[in-house]
């Protein structure tokens, strides 16, 4: 053989075994990854945590297991924490489309739409790119240019569930339910531990009347995460929308059991209490909803309208002061005030005023 040719074969087993190590290390980053969304399934936070910045250390580019951390960080209000590594990363990784998308999610800069078409510009073969574009898009209301974007998303080298469910959403807003359930299903054989993929697939069982289809999907998506509480209220739905409040308020009382300070939780037993009849009991989980100081505008809304079904014009004035104090710039607010006045004004009972709005409001969970 050649010196040449030596050479030549030398510098491809290199670069195999280079191309070989590269994937290992991909590969164990995903199961490190994985094994940490296990554990924060699980509850053990910190353990997850550890795993996912071991993912992170040994393949930045696993986006998954960076937006896992920037997650984590947001949620324990350490913003400025996350700013600050993904500013880092940026500047140790500069022109790599992943690092860019990194930066940009973790610092939300202000003129966030064009730094973001400036990115996609720069790096068109980005799908993650694309998907944040895509989703600035749909918030905007650009349905049309969202589909585009999180089209260009799938069909990129990325695996993006995200995008999937994205499209999905917009698809279903057009009222192509088909293609939507097709777009979240998709999602999850991509990414079996997704759990907003699961959730989606289960909204589309329950419009197509398949209960216990949508219960065994939004348990699988709770099972996957347990802190989105739209999850677990999901589960409950299922029987409140069958009537069966007895059975709802079990379940909404035993994710209580586990989650003793969700409010969301709260105003769903609140909501069953009511539909039961059992008015007092449900006042007492309005309150205590409204003691935690989350979803304030919806437990005030709440009792406002479960004064009305009493028919108690006094106290509908008084929790209508009360929420004019924390809520002043309700659109709702302001409307239950004119109807209440116009009530009172034409002699007429508040409640058959309000009979439609109480049982709208009280019959969605």
């Amino acid at each position: 053989m050649s010196m040449r040719k030596l050479v030549t074969a030398i510098a491809i087993i290199a670069a195999a075994l280079s191309a070989g190590c590269i994937e290992n290390q991909r590969s164990k980053s995903r199961d490190l990854w994985n094994e940490g969304r296990t554990a924060m399934a699980e509850g053990r936070s910190k353990t997850a945590l550890k795993l996912f910045m071991e993912a992170a250390e040994i393949d930045p580019s696993n986006i998954g297991a960076q937006i896992s951390i920037q997650d984590e960080l947001f949620r324990k209000g350490q913003n400025s924490l996350a700013i600050q590594m993904y500013s880092s990363l940026y500047r140790e990784n500069r022109g790599r489309p992943w690092a860019v998308f990194l930066y940009l999610r973790a610092t939300n800069p202000k003129n966030g739409r064009q730094a973001l078409e400036e990115a996609v510009a720069g790096h068109p073969e980005c799908g993650w790119l694309h998907y944040e574009l895509g989703r600035l898009e749909a918030k905007d209301g650009n349905a049309e240019k969202a589909k585009a974007l999180f089209e260009k998303a799938i069909v990129s080298d990325d695996d993006i569930p995200q995008a999937y469910v994205e499209l999905g959403r917009l698809f279903g807003a057009e009222r192509r339910l088909k293609t939507a359930e097709e777009c979240f299903k998709a999602s999850v054989r991509l990414d079996p531990l997704y759990s907003e993929g699961y959730f989606y697939c289960g909204n589309s069982a329950l419009i197509r009347g398949d209960y216990a289809g949508a219960e065994s999907l939004y348990r699988k998506a709770y099972s996957l995460n347990r802190r989105d509480d739209r999850y677990g209220n999901a589960i409950g739905k299922i029987f409140f929308l069958k009537k069966d409040y007895g059975r709802a308020g079990k379940i909404f009382a035993g994710l209580l059991e586990s989650n003793k300070r969700n409010s969301r939780y709260m105003l769903s037993m609140a909501r069953t209490e009511f539909m039961a009849g059992n008015l007092d009991e449900a006042e007492k989980w309005i309150d205590r909803a409204f003691d935690m100081k989350q979803h304030t505008e919806e437990a005030l809304r709440l009792k406002i309208l479960l004064d009305a079904a009493r028919n108690d014009p006094d106290k509908i004035e008084a929790d209508l002061f009360i929420a004019e104090k924390f809520t002043p710039e309700s659109p709702w607010l302001k409307r239950a005030r004119e109807e209440s006045r116009k009530a009172v004004a034409a002699g007429e009972r508040t409640s058959e005023r309000m009979r439609k709005t109480i049982m709208e409001e009280y019959g969605r969970i």
